[in-house]
């Protein structure tokens, strides 16, 4: 039987978190593009050893990155926290259909 951190669930909802978290920091270099002084910030993500997806927002010291480059990686965040929302409702939808069909 699969543990907790290497189930489908678990492994989705440590992606939904590190899209969100993505979507933070390129939403705060996006509010910072127009200041002299803002920093960027970057995720870093890595993977933990039951599979899931560990990541962290730290500012970064260089300038703003271009506005185009922080919308699309807004974008592609949304797209990942969708695809992993999207992953987990199938999984609950698969456990339901499994203990309906053994209750």
């Amino acid at each position: 039987m699969p543990t907790m951190s290497s189930s489908p669930i678990a492994t989705s909802s440590s992606g939904v978190d590190s899209a969100m978290r993505s979507m933070s920091a390129a939403a705060h270099d996006l509010a910072k593009a127009s200041a002299r002084d803002g920093k960027s910030a970057r995720v870093d993500q890595a993977e933990s050893k039951g599979g899931d997806a560990k990541s962290k927002a730290k500012p970064e010291d260089r300038p703003p990155a271009h506005v185009d480059e922080k919308l699309v990686e807004l974008m592609r965040a949304k797209h990942a926290a969708k695809a992993n929302l999207k992953a987990i409702k199938m999984e609950e939808r698969m456990v339901g259909k499994l203990v309906d069909k053994h209750a």
